[in-house]
């Protein structure tokens, strides 16, 4: 599990994505304010890539290092799905 500590005021659920050979771990925060989804944002680890939609925000990260391609393809997902939302 890629943050396995508990957030006040925030639900989290993580999921095993794959693509490819690249695997990672993408952790789903529902966060009860935009300030905490924020604040997340602000916080994510460097070895992280993170992604705001509203008041969830979701971060991926490499099981395997050297594993980029994959948290690539599924960034630039993610990144189409947050354009999406914001028209």
């Amino acid at each position: 599990v890629s943050d396995p500590v508990d957030i006040a005021g925030a639900s989290q659920q993580t999921l095993r994505l794959r693509r490819g050979k690249a695997a990672v771990d993408l952790v789903v925060y529902e966060c009860d304010d935009l300030e905490l989804a924020r604040q997340l944002v602000r916080d994510t680890p460097s070895d992280r890539e993170v992604v705001r939609i509203d008041n969830i925000t979701l971060r991926l990260k490499p099981l395997r290092k050297g594993a980029r391609r994959g948290v690539d393809a599924l960034y630039s997902d993610l990144l189409d799905l947050q354009r999406e939302a914001l028209k």
